[in-house]
């Protein structure tokens, strides 16, 4: 596919895709997800609340006894807020996340195409579930075995800026786009999530540089988000207000919620013209 051809096909795939923008089907499926994420963050967050106070204790019995007792304390209880929520929302995410994305994806193929395979996200969750984990699985991996290695090289906060702001956006795009169309294949499909993971690297290998244009518009904004409110805490913490951290990670989610829109969407309207 030529260059242009593909700028077009870009084009086409985001304008169809938001012209769902007013479905409220879509909407109350993403909301109803990222209003529980937003009550797990409320809760750590509250974590004096005798309300929430078990969940941030949950959270916290897999810590060290050190930075438990840190989190317990104000202002330190916001520069680990987003390690430790960061933890109990992959938790969720494990269980919950495909099948949200699932349904998604099932709600946007109704809209794209005629041959709807009908199966509920419901009796694939086990599949859906599968084709997460290995998205998120390498993107854990990557979170971890990247820093680790480079962290020889991490002496300046310059070097520390151009790795938390090119490199590993750079490396979580390419993960992204790897595993793309992955969710929506199980769904579309209703095959397992380890066949959807193949094709998915198929349709990669077939469009590289929509697949790569796409993950990159999907992962900007809450990379970004991350980046700052997890590298950037404790300056957060000491030169603003504490809270504000606690905010960074509400406009997260927020922003999580529209590329997980815009995710769905692209990736459905491309597998419904690959299968028709």
């Amino acid at each position: 596919m030529g260059f242009i051809a593909g700028i077009n096909r870009i084009i086409q795939l985001l304008g169809d895709t938001f012209r769902q923008l007013f479905r409220g089907r879509i909407w109350l499926i993403l909301l109803a997800y990222y209003a529980f994420q937003w009550l797990i963050l409320y809760g750590h967050e509250q974590f004096a609340s005798p309300v929430f106070g078990w969940l941030a204790s949950l959270t916290l019995s897999f810590k060290d006894a050190n930075r438990a007792t840190a989190f317990t304390h104000y202002p330190m209880h916001y520069v680990f807020l987003p390690d430790v929520y960061g933890n109990a929302k992959l938790v969720a995410g494990l269980f919950f996340e495909g099948l949200a994305l699932g349904a998604v994806a099932a709600a946007f193929q109704q809209r794209f195409s005629r041959k709807v395979s009908g199966v509920p996200a419901t009796k694939l969750w086990l599949q859906l579930v599968v084709a997460w984990v290995v998205l998120n699985g390498l993107t854990l991996v990557l979170s971890y075995a990247v820093p680790a290695a480079l962290s020889s090289q991490l002496y300046s906060p310059k070097r520390v800026a151009v790795f938390s702001f090119i490199i590993m956006p750079a490396l979580f795009t390419i993960c992204m786009a790897l595993f793309y169309y992955s969710i929506p294949i199980v769904m579309i499909t209703g095959r397992n999530g380890l066949y959807a993971t193949g094709q998915a690297l198929k349709l990669f290998v077939r469009y590289p540089i929509i697949t790569l244009v796409l993950s990159a518009l999907v992962v900007a904004g809450p990379i970004l988000v991350a980046a700052v409110s997890s590298g950037y805490a404790t300056t957060i913490v000491d030169k603003f207000r504490p809270e504000l951290v606690y905010w960074l990670l509400v406009v997260g989610l927020f922003l999580e919620m529209i590329a997980s829109f815009v995710w769905m969407g692209t990736a459905s309207r491309l597998l419904v013209d690959e299968l028709e």
